[in-house]
């Protein structure tokens, strides 16, 4: 807890401030190139800080860019905040490309060494297990607060379960990072948490699709209808003619 806490905290204070770096020197008349520059500077320090003080720089570095998402966005001329969101996505196909290319090769080569059946089926469940009661856990209590604006259908629900079960390179990065005496004890745990990052992936991502049919079999029809009303159509064609305004997870793409 406190692990996660402290993380947090340095993930918060580091978006706050790229929020006020921005905002003072609006003065300056910053080009997009070097805005979009700071908002990246800002992620880095933001891991390297965590990283040095012994904390998740994961956990830091996810509510650096939720906090940036909510004020500093907002600081950013319309063309930085354009081009933010298109250097993101760039960078992160890059990374996501280079860390399962990692974990492939990584697997061919310890696939001549140990593993355990029992402990990747132990570890399936756990991980398959443990999503769904997060979700549906989590949603229970939350309704048990009568919380109105909170509405999440089954379906909505089904599908976080099943797209939450995938794992990837955190998993094996942590699997790595568990110190035990034991190398043969060491190597199967590296190797089954290959084993259920690429399992998840495949089986879960190309099932993905028909996945989510089966589970949107289950809402109410009649909310589907309502999306379909004219008024609704007017208002969704308002919105996209303002889409460069917009916050990049509202764009529908």
């Amino acid at each position: 807890m406190s692990l996660f806490f402290f993380s947090f905290l340095v993930g918060v204070i580091v978006g706050i401030l790229s929020a006020m770096f921005l905002k003072k020197l609006k003065f300056i008349k910053l080009n997009r190139v070097q805005e979009t520059s700071i908002v990246i500077f800002f992620a880095f320090i933001s891991y390297t800080l965590a990283e040095e003080m012994g904390l998740s720089p994961i956990i830091s570095l996810l509510f650096t860019g939720i906090t940036m998402s909510s004020y500093t966005f907002y600081n950013l001329s319309f063309q930085a905040r354009d081009e933010s969101s298109v250097v993101s996505r760039m960078m992160s196909n890059i990374a996501e490309a280079f860390v399962f290319t990692y974990l492939g090769l990584t697997m061919i080569k310890s696939m001549t060494s140990s593993l355990s059946v029992s402990f990747i089926i132990w570890e399936l469940l756990f991980v398959v297990g443990g999503r769904i009661a997060a979700i549906f856990g989590l949603a229970c209590i939350i309704k048990a607060f009568n919380i109105k604006n909170f509405k999440l259908k089954f379906s909505e629900k089904g599908i976080m379960s099943c797209a939450g079960s995938i794992r990837g390179a955190i998993a094996f990065g942590l699997a790595i990072s568990i110190d035990t005496p034991n190398i043969q004890n060491k190597q199967i745990l590296i190797n089954s948490t290959l084993i259920l990052v690429f399992f998840t992936t495949i089986i879960f991502g190309a099932l993905m699709p028909f996945l989510i049919k089966f589970f949107k079999s289950f809402d109410d029809k009649t909310e589907e209808l309502d999306l379909h009303k004219p008024e609704h159509h007017a208002e969704t064609n308002a919105e996209e003619e303002l889409f460069t305004y917009m916050h990049p997870n509202f764009i529908k793409e």
